[in-house]
């Protein structure tokens, strides 16, 4: 039998307990509310029965999940691993987007639940905590289209102003996230490497002298003949010639980025000239051999989002009959700029100006040893 509400006659659902036109209490105990017909001012409200459960809204939010990263996977593997997790982002800000307009429609600030806030705040909420928030909504959802939840005397209201203020707030931390990760090479993996290649390269850079305070003004002293100290002559000596290897599968990726063989050349000789790095000869392989410096690009793995930078001070020509003196070895973003790669180089030759001169730097070891 068609059931009514008492207070505005409005039709009423099966199981209901409150009206979803005036939010009264329904009087199940109440034979007249079962009976009659629906008052002349009574809207039309259309009802939906039945609730969700929570297991089924986790059930729902996990089959998102699922879709959503099986869709990044499929795009990883088609276009690039870089992009895997543009569709899980895209998810939690479609729904959050469609759970602020469908919170306004339904009127959640009008019922007594934790989710009642304004569309704004239920959004951020979404984007902060989705997997919680998103199936606890589908449930609350689903009581009040079943007339399952009670009116607030006095509805939510939360000013334009400080809608639009959390809104900028969050927006902000969202837009520098967004430019920490593209810039990083769409990663986390690429934000740690980042941050570590300019830690180093802020580590190895010289250091800036503070300029001295001018001394205080002092009675001039009669004028003395400073003793003649020897000197040792500057160390100097043949340039090591530079060996420049880029492995073929990354060359055009480097090259791309701007990466200039001729300017890296440059650039490292300019960092062994300034720090008097020379050939030595003792100890070569042969009396015509002299040292020179091999650099080399290549991949770091199969994904080829870093690249490895490798150094060796080399003595001889046959790859059978070499000596090392120093090698050393380093990683590098393949989207850094050539600057970010000047900063590594430069890096590794302050590493080799430690060992360089040193015994075993004079003695190096055969590269079959």
């Amino acid at each position: 039998m068609q059931r009514f509400c008492g207070t505005c006659g409005s039709a009423l659902g099966e199981g209901m307990r409150f009206c979803m036109t005036c939010g009264g209490a329904v009087n199940t105990s109440d034979p007249a509310a079962a009976v009659g017909a629906p008052s002349p001012q009574a809207a039309s409200v259309p009802v939906r029965r039945g609730t969700l459960s929570g297991i089924k809204a986790v059930g729902i939010a996990v089959g998102i999940v699922l879709a959503a990263w099986l869709i990044g996977v499929v795009i990883a593997m088609a276009v690039s691993p870089s992009l895997a997790s543009v569709p899980p982002i895209l998810m939690v800000i479609g729904t959050s987007l469609w759970a602020a307009f469908d919170s306004s429609s339904i009127r959640l600030r009008d019922y007594k639940t934790r989710l009642a806030s304004h569309p704004v705040v239920l959004m951020f909420s979404l984007w902060l905590l989705w997997i919680v928030v998103f199936p606890a909504y589908l449930v609350v959802r689903s009581r009040i289209l079943a007339g399952q939840l009670e009116r607030r005397e006095r509805p939510i209201r939360l000013g334009l102003a400080v809608g639009g203020i959390i809104f900028a707030v969050f927006g902000f931390v969202a837009l520098g996230s967004a430019a920490l990760f593209i810039g990083a090479g769409g990663s986390v993996e690429g934000i740690w490497t980042t941050t570590n290649s300019q830690l180093v390269a802020a580590n190895t850079a010289p250091q800036k002298v503070a300029a001295a305070a001018p001394a205080p003004a002092t009675t001039p002293q009669p004028a003395t003949v400073p003793a003649i100290v020897p000197t040792e002559p500057a160390p100097s000596g043949k340039p090591l010639e530079v060996k420049f290897y880029v492995a073929p599968e990354i060359e055009g990726a480097l090259r791309s980025t701007g990466l200039d063989e001729d300017r890296v050349k440059a650039a490292i000789h300019e960092g062994l000239n300034q720090r008097r790095i020379y050939c030595t000869p003792e100890n070569a392989v042969s009396d015509d051999s002299d040292d020179w410096l091999s650099v080399r690009f290549s991949k770091a793995d199969a994904r080829v989002t870093e690249v490895v930078v490798e150094m060796a001070v080399v003595n001889g020509v046959s790859a059978n009959f070499q000596r090392i003196r120093w090698s050393g070895r380093k990683m590098v973003l393949l989207r850094s700029t050539v600057a970010d790669v000047e900063r590594v180089l430069d890096s590794m030759l302050s590493e080799l100006r430690t060992e360089y001169g040193t015994p075993a730097y004079r003695e190096g070891r055969m590269r079959s040893e």
